[in-house]
């Protein structure tokens, strides 16, 4: 997984967001968008995957700057 935590922030908060407004429109009985729940998701997944913009590959370790 990234180790930026400004793109783990995001991708989480996402799908956090997705998952509860799922369930608020659930309860309220409204209808349930799933197709839009799926690319919010796989959009979280990817922001939770992403590599930071000062790596540019193999096993170099970042400074926690």
């Amino acid at each position: 997984m990234g180790k930026n935590w400004k793109t783990t922030a995001t991708g989480s908060l996402l799908i956090a967001q997705c998952i509860i407004e799922a369930i608020v429109a659930y309860l309220q009985g409204h209808p349930i968008d799933y197709g839009g729940i799926m690319i919010r998701i796989t959009a979280g997944i990817g922001l939770l995957a992403a590599k930071d913009s000062n790596v540019t590959g193999g096993t170099v370790k970042q400074s926690s700057k």
